[in-house]
């Protein structure tokens, strides 16, 4: 797991809980929303996506949400962290309805697919 200084948490939490007001008060009625890999910077991904996580349970947010991941050896995402453990994030998650795989070398997507099944059936 990454680990971040308390001022770099502290400033993507609250990007973070912007989002989830954004969300959650738009007058637009969200389909779905999707946390890609873009949204944050790469050293702070994996905490990130833990904090998003616990702020779809934390606000009860309503709208399903979808984790997309991008990566150039299929075992991990591109700045290193471990798909397995990105999917289990995902699958351990009530409000995460869906995880996606884009800009990845076509090559990868059946075994990441694999992968995926097999930690979710684990979780």
């Amino acid at each position: 797991m990454l680990t971040a200084s308390a001022s770099s948490m502290s400033c993507l939490s609250q990007r973070l809980m912007d989002i989830s007001w954004l969300i959650k008060n738009s007058h637009a009625k969200f389909q779905k929303f999707t946390f890609y890999k873009q949204m944050v910077p790469d050293s702070y991904f994996e905490s990130c996506l833990q904090a998003f996580v616990e702020i779809l349970e934390e606000e009860d947010i309503q709208i399903p949400s979808w984790l997309v991941f991008n990566s150039k050896d299929g075992l991990n995402v591109v700045n290193g962290d471990s798909f397995d453990e990105c999917i289990a994030l995902a699958a351990n998650s009530k409000k995460v309805v869906a995880v996606g795989i884009n800009c990845t070398p076509p090559r990868f997507i059946d075994g990441m697919i694999r992968a995926a099944r097999k930690v979710k059936s684990h979780c």
